[in-house]
C-alpha cells in the first residue's frame, strides 16, 4: 500500500464518518493480510501531510490514519484567537521561561530596586569577599 497516494486520493472527503470507515478498511484489511498490531504501530513511514517540510520523521500507519480520521484544518488552528500548541513545545517554552524570568519577590529580597521612571537597579556584588 502506498500512503502517500492513499493520502492524496482520499484526504479531502469531508465526510467525517466517511473517513472513519475508510480508514477502518484499511486497518482490516492491513489486519487480513497478516499485518500485526505492532507492525501497524512501527513507525517506518513519512507522514503524507508533512512530507515535504518533516521528511526525516517517521510514523506509524495507525498515527497517519488517526490524522486522516481527524483532518485538522492547521490554518484554522494558526488563525484562531486561542490556537492550540504543542505541548512538548509549551513545556520547553515554559522552562526557558522559567530560567529568564525571576519572580518580584526573590528580586526585592535579592535587593533589587525600580524606581518611579520604571528603572531597575540589580544589587552590586561584594567584591571585597572575593
Amino acid at each position: 500500500m502506498n500512503i502517500t497516494t492513499f493520502w492524496d486520493a482520499h484526504y479531502r472527503i469531508e465526510d467525517d464518518e466517511l473517513r472513519v470507515m475508510i480508514a477502518d478498511i484499511v486497518t482490516s484489511a492491513l489486519l487480513a493480510a497478516g499485518w500485526s498490531r505492532n507492525k501497524l504501530a512501527a513507525q517506518t513511514y513519512r507522514h503524507p501531510m508533512t512530507r515535504r517540510k518533516n521528511y526525516l520523521s517517521r510514523f506509524s500507519i495507525l498515527e497517519i490514519l488517526a490524522d486522516f480520521i481527524i483532518k485538522a484544518d492547521m490554518l484554522a488552528e494558526r488563525t484562531a484567537s486561542h490556537p492550540v500548541k504543542n505541548a512538548d513545545a509549551e513545556f520547553y517554552r515554559e522552562q526557558q521561561r522559567k530560567k529568564r524570568e525571576i519572580s518580584l519577590e526573590a528580586f526585592i529580597e535579592g535587593g533589587g530596586q525600580v524606581d518611579l521612571t520604571g528603572q531597575i537597579y540589580l544589587p552590586r556584588e561584594d567584591v571585597t569577599n572575593l
